[in-house]
């Protein structure tokens, strides 16, 4: 009989532990997704703020501005953080 309750018990804490695992699991994925849309935000607004930015070399007419914006461009193309 002891060993029946003791069964159960076991699987109750099983039961509980896998829950509270999966509970983990989906908060960590929704975690996942804000982190991913701060980025995409970020991202956005960096490259909005370069376009401002060669706009107004191109009016400077700045050659190292250029460069620098031209640097920092291809970096957020190619998908690397800064």
């Amino acid at each position: 009989m002891a060993a029946t309750a003791r069964q159960e018990a076991l699987k109750e804490e099983i039961s509980q532990l896998k829950k509270k695992l999966n509970e983990e699991e989906k908060e960590k994925m929704e975690a996942e997704i804000r982190a991913k849309e701060k980025e995409d935000n970020l991202r956005n607004s960096v490259k909005a703020l370069l376009g401002a930015a060669d706009i107004l070399a191109n009016i400077v007419g700045n050659p190292l501005a250029d460069s620098a914006i031209d640097a920092i461009s291809l970096a957020l193309d190619s998908g690397e953080l800064l």
